[in-house]
């Protein structure tokens, strides 16, 4: 398993593979002064969800994103101000933010480079649209060159399953699997606001049916990952 490497010291390509979350201001960093997100804690808490979620199912360690709200002290924090890491803890491996700053994080091959293989993923709507073309994007790359790039639009699945997809993609693309850094940018759930709430909806309603033994609305493998 992942976790049983070192805490900093972890060769081999069993031991080194760490998730972030890609944003559009930079990697592993999240904006609540977005415009798109704008002190939206809902997206918060769900992209973390997500997050969580995706490094369970591809065994990966969660490198946690510097949290940025500007009506804070300093602006940047870290995440345990707003999510219990004893219960993420139970789920996954992670470490804080600050984490990848420290060199004896890197890889120690004496190039320098802290990672050997970088995949930039995402689910998200064609730029400028918020009604169809559905896409999952990978690319993946070495310290010199791009290894493998791919893009899918998958706007014939319903919107249950869209996670579900987006997963396989992560972990059946022999590229991106192997890849010492993922980065997953889920953007339907931050910047689209009608996808959000009914992701929030459909998996609230699953989950009180559930407990009352009512007829349940149909939810994907993944989204059921989310929800726990």
């Amino acid at each position: 398993a992942v976790s049983a490497g070192g805490y900093y010291t972890r060769n081999g390509s069993s031991y080194r593979r760490y998730l972030w979350l890609d944003s559009p201001i930079r990697s592993n960093f999240y904006s609540m002064v977005h415009p798109a997100v704008y002190h939206d804690t809902d997206s918060v808490k769900w992209t973390m969800a997500i997050l969580i979620a995706i490094a369970k199912c591809t065994n990966r360690i969660l490198v946690l994103p510097q949290f940025f709200n500007a009506d804070m002290d300093a602006g940047t924090r870290f995440f345990w101000n707003i999510m219990d890491y004893s219960k993420v803890d139970k789920v996954v491996d992670f470490r804080e933010s600050n984490y990848p700053s420290n060199p004896k994080s890197w890889h120690q091959d004496g190039s320098e480079w802290p990672y050997t293989t970088v995949a930039t993923t995402a689910l998200m709507r064609e730029y400028g649209r918020r009604d169809t073309n559905i896409t999952i994007y990978s690319e993946v790359a070495g310290q010199d060159s791009i290894i493998k790039h791919n893009a899918w639009q998958i706007n014939a699945l319903p919107e249950h399953e869209l996670f579900d997809a987006f997963i396989c993609s992560l972990t059946t693309t022999a590229e991106v699997d192997s890849a010492e850094l993922l980065l997953v940018n889920p953007a339907l759930v931050m910047f689209d606001h009608g996808f959000k709430n009914r992701l929030q909806d459909r998996l609230l309603r699953y989950h009180e049916n559930r407990q009352h033994g009512q007829l349940q609305p149909k939810i994907g493998k993944m989204e059921e990952e989310i929800l726990e």
